[in-house]
């Protein structure tokens, strides 16, 4: 994304253009990977201005706040940072940690905006555990099947039914 581009979304939302958020936001705009911040600190250094860590923390809390950029809280790890704004899930592969964004698919329940027991859905995030491309691919070249996925337990299916 451009500059003039980033520049807009921070007005749009109430933020002062300042170097070191057109950094962090273009660098987070510009990537797949969803880093942490000690990531983002890396990489912004490597190809600009010199930000402290405790300024890149405070531009990512700033980008979270006015909701530009998600903070995804993984496993017992450090949050890692996403732009990436559009409907998607992730995939935490648990062979490197590495976090990939998996194509949305719409969920009765999201659909609704509502759940069985009459919950209000605002916000539905998915997180699924497993291996990336490049771990599957090493553990069937080993020879080793995928792990299956726990079988349920009696009842799960009338728990998580969405009674359609």
């Amino acid at each position: 994304m451009a500059p003039p581009a980033l520049e807009c979304l921070l007005r749009a939302r109430g933020l002062r253009v300042t170097e070191p958020r057109l950094a962090v936001l273009a660098y987070l705009a510009g990537t797949d990977r969803h880093p942490t911040a000690e990531e983002v600190e890396s990489a912004v250094n490597a190809a600009g201005p010199v930000l402290s860590r405790a300024s890149v923390y405070n531009v990512l809390h700033a980008l979270v706040d006015v909701g530009l950029v998600t903070g995804l809280s993984v496993k017992d790890g450090p949050v890692r940072y996403d732009a990436h704004l559009g409907p998607h899930h992730h995939l935490v592969c648990r062979g490197c940690g590495r976090v990939e964004d998996v194509e949305w698919k719409d969920f009765a329940v999201a659909e609704r905006g509502v759940l069985p027991d009459g919950r209000a859905v605002r916000t539905l995030f998915l997180t699924l555990d497993g291996l990336c491309t490049g771990c599957g691919e090493k553990e069937e070249g080993r020879g080793e099947a995928a792990s299956p996925l726990p079988s349920r337990r009696p009842g799960d299916a009338q728990r998580f039914s969405t009674g359609t």
